[in-house]
């Protein structure tokens, strides 16, 4: 080598089975616990994904329409479904923890489904008590801070049911 010469380029690419055992604590990454009184599916969802690249884990591959068997899973698909899963689990409420051992998903996809199942299959009963809170909100005794709160409040669980 030369003094003009540069080293070659170092290949720091991790896998993404590295960079999912490289995070220590989830929560910290995370920072929504899912919860059904507090309804922050959508805020979970997002942090959830964004910060980890794990959607197209999530989703599956939905390419492959082919009606032939597909290929078994590879040791790192499974390491990864793994790491997924228990991420799930360590970051719902404990009553949803609950839930979830008692369906006993076998995937993380079922896992992601079953949660998402939890927080929509009522969507439409449930964004009609919505808007009948909203419309019933008074001001009364409240602070008009604490009354937009209420409003704003109302306003993210009809927008995380998508009726808003």
């Amino acid at each position: 080598m030369t003094i003009g010469d540069h080293p070659p380029p170092l290949h720091t690419s991790l896998s993404l089975v590295n960079k999912l055992y490289s995070v220590y604590n989830i929560a910290s990454l995370v920072s929504v616990n899912i919860d059904v009184d507090k309804v922050n599916y959508s805020a979970w969802c997002y942090f959830y994904c964004a910060n980890f690249g794990v959607l197209q884990h999530i989703q599956g591959d939905e390419t492959n329409t082919s009606s032939s068997t597909p290929p078994p899973p590879t040791t790192e698909w499974l390491t990864v479904d793994f790491i997924v899963k228990s991420w799930i689990f360590l970051t719902l409420a404990e009553t949803l923890q609950g839930r979830l051992i008692k369906a006993k998903p076998t995937t993380e996809k079922d896992a992601w489904e079953h949660v998402e199942k939890l927080f929509l299959d009522n969507k439409h009963t449930r964004t009609i008590s919505l808007k009948g809170e909203l419309r019933m909100i008074q001001m009364g005794d409240l602070s008009v801070d604490a009354y937009f709160h209420k409003i704003k409040y109302i306003a993210t669980l009809l927008h995380d049911l998508g009726s808003l």
